[in-house]
């Protein structure tokens, strides 16, 4: 059914005549006439019964008139939420983050959008790296945060900022009394490392790996938190992102080694499939992230 011609129909059949009609939708009288009559060779039915001061539906018609109230009706409606969406008054955002991102860069990057476009429901999830790849490419998600580097095919991948992994130790530590301590101690240590999958994990290994040192011990732990609770309490030497651990150098609780091998540089990543059509709500996102500036050593 062409509704080009179900509106001309609908019209015609509210105004009760082809004239009013014509000047409703800025028309010719002809035209309008035109359109009624192919309607109703398609359906094989007569419309409207012509009368000396208009015309009125037939049974078919005023059924036909029911049902294109409805379809008008639902048009408008998805107007409306298209317009909504567009501009922000609806939508979801979906996001997922590793855990140095989503514990202790995001939540003011999250309140602030959440106070730009209230209506929008975002939900995050905290994962390491290797997870949030693989939800971006199954498109469970609209956007991952994670640190680099990545390697995995199929993703768009930007830069949004830098980080550092500084090596802590309890303060009471031996290390911590020590100035130049030399990387090579750790041969001598345990070392304590995020779980398999984890960005951190990967970037410490293959550093380490470069500067041909193994370490004499690891404990591994699936939390930031959990590992800097380990380490204060003297059992070893992490590598940990400087935003996760600023506070406890600020107040005391760890205290970063001395010496420019225990610091390395790492990006922070915004990836996305690569042909991805991003919604409203995550084009909004995108342009956030990218307008703030995180910067290794803040």
């Amino acid at each position: 059914m062409n509704l080009s011609h179900l509106q001309v129909f609908y019209e015609v059949a509210r105004c009760g005549s082809f004239s009013r009609a014509a000047e409703a939708l800025f028309t010719a009288q002809p035209a309008l006439s035109r359109q009624v009559a192919a309607l109703e060779k398609e359906l094989g039915l007569a419309l409207f019964v012509r009368q000396p001061r208009g015309v009125v539906p037939t049974e078919a018609g005023r059924r036909l008139l029911t049902y294109a109230g409805q379809i008008f009706s639902l048009v408008a409606d998805a107007e409306q939420a298209m317009a909504a969406y567009k501009n922000l008054e609806a939508g979801t955002l979906n996001l997922a983050a590793s855990t140095t991102i989503g514990n202790y860069l995001l939540p003011p990057l999250l309140a602030a959008y959440r106070q730009k476009h209230p209506a929008v429901e975002v939900s995050l999830r905290v994962a390491n790296s290797q997870e949030i790849a693989r939800l971006v490419l199954n498109r469970e998600v609209d956007i991952g945060l994670l640190s680099g580097p990545l390697a995995v095919g199929g993703l768009y991948v930007e830069v949004f900022g830098t980080d550092e992994l500084v090596a802590v130790v309890a303060p009471g530590h031996p290390l911590a009394r020590e100035e130049e301590v030399p990387l090579a101690v750790l041969t001598q240590e345990t070392l304590l490392l995020r779980e398999p999958g984890s960005a951190t994990r990967r970037a410490v290994e293959e550093y380490l790996a470069g500067q041909g040192i193994k370490p004499g011990r690891t404990f591994v732990l699936e939390n930031t938190e959990a590992i800097k609770g380990v380490v204060a309490s003297g059992l070893g030497v992490a590598f940990l992102s400087r935003y996760a651990v600023e506070p406890e150098i600020r107040y005391g609780g760890l205290q970063p080694l001395d010496g420019a091998a225990w610091r390395l540089e790492r990006q922070f990543l915004l990836v996305l499939p690569k042909d991805a059509r991003l919604s409203p709500p995550a084009l909004a996102f995108l342009a956030m992230a990218k307008k703030h500036s995180y910067g290794a050593g803040r």
